[in-house]
């Protein structure tokens, strides 16, 4: 029964990066867009708005 906690190694290879941006808004990734000084004016999608916060 020990097994049953899950270790959490399921996870998709995107949070494996431990930036946990899938977890959070869109209107939560546009705010630390922001905060981190990027111009995100072009991402139509959450998926954009992560990509651009991964690559800056």
């Amino acid at each position: 029964m020990a097994d049953e906690a899950g270790s959490g190694s399921e996870k998709p290879r995107e949070a494996e990066q431990g930036d946990d941006l899938d977890a959070k808004t869109k209107p939560e990734l546009e705010a630390l867009a922001k905060e981190r000084g990027l111009d995100v004016s072009a991402a139509k999608t959450k998926a954009d708005l992560i990509e651009a916060l991964r690559k800056a």
